[in-house]
């Protein structure tokens, strides 16, 4: 059952008894007070706040995400095109294509990538003068390793709410299972009291499990 149907079936359930004294009774004959119903709506109100605030939490790691793709995405534009540039500017200095890690396709999994484009803005400045003879000023190649600072700072962020949204699904799942217990105590009590009342269980949302 999904998580969603399994909370609106303890919902209702919880909302049914606490509205119908003669529920209450039947229950509190087998042993379940209603102390404890009141108990499993705490339960199924703290799984509920969890819940909301685990979506939360992967709607900013989905939009971190997104925003990491767009800046790597940017920074691997203008990447490409310095690397285009110095790959024509050095095409005779074989040390500076060492130096720059001007050989070879560019990694495709991030890290890799990272560290190429890091060993590249942090030598080239050693041929910043050769390169404006090629129209790639300095600015520029300053505005590019900047970029890949960014591409760093959103892989960062990221992570943070990556870590953020595994925390919080690990609460809720906490939460979900304590109030599981609670439920499976709650079904057991309302099929042993109410095994000849067919309406009452229908109410709780438990005839399926009489028919199972």
């Amino acid at each position: 059952m999904k998580r969603t149907n399994k909370l609106k079936r303890i919902q209702t359930a919880i909302d049914y008894t606490l509205r119908t004294d003669a529920v209450q009774k039947g229950l509190n004959k087998v042993g379940m007070s209603k102390a404890e119903i009141i108990q499993g709506r705490g339960l199924l109100e703290h799984v509920q706040m969890l819940d909301a605030a685990q979506q939360k939490e992967y709607g900013e790691r989905y939009q971190a995400t997104d925003e990491l793709n767009q800046a790597r995405q940017q920074a691997k534009t203008l990447y490409k095109k310095h690397i285009e540039v110095a790959r024509f500017a050095l095409k005779e200095q074989r040390g500076y294509w060492k130096t720059l890690e001007l050989s070879g396709a560019r990694k495709d999994d991030l890290f890799g990538w990272l560290a190429q484009a890091h060993t590249f803005y942090s030598n080239v400045y050693q041929v910043k003068e050769t390169l404006a003879q090629y129209n790639l000023p300095e600015a520029e190649l300053q505005q590019g390793e900047s970029m890949i600072d960014a591409v760093i700072e959103a892989y960062n962020v990221r992570q943070k709410e990556d870590n953020e949204a595994q925390a919080a699904t690990q609460l809720r799942n906490e939460a979900l299972d304590k109030l599981e217990v609670w439920m499976r105590r709650f079904t057991q009590a309302a099929r042993l009291a109410f095994v000849d009342d067919m309406q009452t269980l229908k109410g709780l949302g438990l005839v399926s499990k009489v028919n199972a």
